[in-house]
C-alpha cells in the first residue's frame, strides 16, 4: 500500500492512539455547546448592557457574539450527528471548525502583534522611566518577557487542539463516508474488520472485488430464489411437495453454482 499523508492524518478512526474518533467528536461537541453557550451570552449581553460602548469595540463583540452562535448551532449538529451517525451534521461541524479555526489564528496573530507592542512600550515606560534601580528594571523586564512568553505558549496550545479537534471530526467524517460506501457493497462492519459472510472477509480500507462483489449478489439470488420456490409449493399438496421440492432445489442449486462458477473464472 503506497504511503499517503493524507491517510496518515485523515484516515485513522481512532486518537489519543486508542480511543475512538466518534467518542472524540460527541465530547467536542458536548464542550462546544457549554463553551460557546456562554461566551455567546456574554458577548450579547455586553453588547445590549452598555450602550455608550465605542462603535470599535461594539463591532467586535457583535462579531465575536455571531461566532459563537454559530459554532454552538454547528456543535449542537455535530452532536446530533455523532450520536445517531449523520454524516451531513458532522460535515457542517467539520467546515466551521475549519473556519473557526482561520478566525481564532487571525486573532491570535493580532493579539500576539499588541501583546509584543505593548509589553516593549511598557519596558521603556513602566521598566525604566519610572524605576531608577538597575537590578529592579532588569527584573521588570523579565517579568514581562515571562509574560509574553505565557500568551505565546497559552495561545500555540489552543491553536493546536482545535486543529487536532478538526482532523479528528475529519477523521470521522471519512469513517462515515467509507462506512457508507461499504453498506452500499453489501458489506457490514463488525470487529474484526468488514464481512461479506460468514467466511468471507476483507480488512478495512479495501475494496472488495468484483468477485467478492458477486457473492454478494449471488446469495441475495440464491435467497430470493428459496423463497419463491417455497412460496410457490405451499399452495401445493403436502405428497407433491415432499416429491417436487428437493428436485426443484437440487436442479436450482446446480444451475446456480454452475453458473457461479462460470462468472468467477471469467473475472
Amino acid at each position: 500500500m503506497v504511503f499517503s499523508y493524507r491517510e496518515l492524518f485523515f484516515g485513522g478512526r481512532t486518537f489519543c492512539c486508542c480511543l475512538p474518533v466518534r467518542s472524540g467528536v460527541i465530547i467536542m461537541t458536548f464542550l462546544g455547546m457549554l463553551l460557546s453557550g456562554i461566551l455567546s451570552i456574554v458577548c450579547w449581553y455586553e453588547v445590549a448592557s452598555t450602550p455608550d460602548m465605542s462603535a470599535g469595540k461594539r463591532a467586535v463583540f457583535v462579531v465575536a457574539g455571531l461566532l459563537e452562535t454559530f459554532l454552538f448551532i454547528a456543535s449542537v449538529l455535530g452532536f446530533v450527528g455523532a450520536v445517531v451517525r449523520k454524516q451531513v451534521f458532522v460535515q457542517i461541524y467539520t467546515y466551521f471548525i475549519y473556519v473557526h479555526f482561520l478566525f481564532n489564528v487571525a486573532i491570535a496573530g493580532y493579539l500576539l502583534w499588541e501583546v509584543s507592542h505593548l509589553t516593549s512600550e511598557a519596558a521603556d515606560k513602566a521598566c525604566q522611566d519610572t524605576i531608577s534601580n538597575a537590578q529592579a528594571q532588569d527584573q521588570c523586564i523579565g517579568f514581562l518577557k515571562i509574560a509574553r512568553g505565557v500568551y505565546y505558549a497559552i495561545a500555540s496550545l489552543v491553536l493546536l487542539v482545535e486543529l487536532y479537534g478538526a482532523i479528528i471530526t475529519t477523521r470521522y467524517c471519512n469513517q462515515l463516508k467509507s462506512e457508507k460506501r461499504m453498506a452500499k457493497a453489501g458489506l457490514f462492519a463488525g470487529p474484526e474488520g468488514y464481512k461479506i459472510g460468514p467466511q468471507c472477509e476483507i480488512h478495512a480500507f479495501i475494496w472488495p472485488s468484483q468477485s467478492q462483489l458477486l457473492r454478494v449478489h449471488a446469495n441475495k439470488f440464491y435467497a430470493r430464489g428459496t423463497v419463491a420456490i417455497f412460496s410457490a409449493a405451499s399452495f401445493l399438496p403436502d405428497s407433491i411437495i415432499l416429491r417436487t421440492v428437493p428436485v426443484i432445489l437440487r436442479s436450482f442449486g446446480a444451475h446456480f453454482l454452475r453458473c457461479l462458477s462460470e462468472k468467477l473464472q471469467s473475472l
